[in-house]
């Protein structure tokens, strides 16, 4: 949200439109929005990702194997 944030106070809209040719106008802030997207999409090598592995390792060992099975399933 961050990313959206500045990227409103410095254009002085919020409209999902203005993103367009956002990596020719801010490149900077273009790839920080990418990152912040991968890493919420639990994408390697984000923390993000790591979240989803200790969540779900953690499941397994506590024998929700039906649970951790649907959140592998339904996460991917």
């Amino acid at each position: 949200t961050a990313c959206i944030t500045l990227f409103s106070l410095r254009t002085g809209t919020d409209n999902i439109r203005d993103y367009a040719g956002l990596h020719m106008k801010d490149p900077l802030l273009t790839l920080s929005l990418v990152l912040c997207l991968l890493s919420l999409g639990g994408m390697p090598p984000s923390s993000g990702f790591f979240g989803k592995l200790y969540l779900f390792w953690h499941g397994w060992k506590a024998g929700l194997y039906p649970l951790v099975s649907i959140a592998l399933v339904t996460s991917g």
